[in-house]
């Protein structure tokens, strides 16, 4: 299988297991009048971060730790990426729903 096809089986598969999250943080704000906007956002994040290490876990072992230490400077930057973009979509809700 080439890297090409690997690429797109695999952002396949995160859509098809992303789409239902969107639904499913719909329903629970529809059905508690109680849930914030911040709520949701902490706990979609915190999900988030022990699914895609669970997945390091599974693939890596032994090795985890290691793998993590070797991130390098790309890793760091790709992860200020993810940092920046949750905290503009916490701005973004912030103004929108006047919290």
């Amino acid at each position: 299988m080439t890297n090409h096809l690997k690429g797109l089986l695999m952002t396949i598969f995160a859509v098809v297991i992303l789409s239902p999250d969107s639904v499913l943080i719909r329903l629970v704000e529809e059905a508690s009048s109680e849930v914030d906007s911040w709520t949701v956002l902490f706990w979609r994040g915190l999900l988030y971060a022990v699914g895609v290490s669970l997945l390091v876990l599974i693939k890596y072992r032994s090795k985890t730790i290691a793998e993590f230490k070797n991130i390098g400077k790309g890793g760091l930057v790709i992860g200020l990426f993810f940092w920046n973009q949750y905290r503009h979509i916490c701005v973004c809700y912030r103004l929108h729903f006047n919290c």
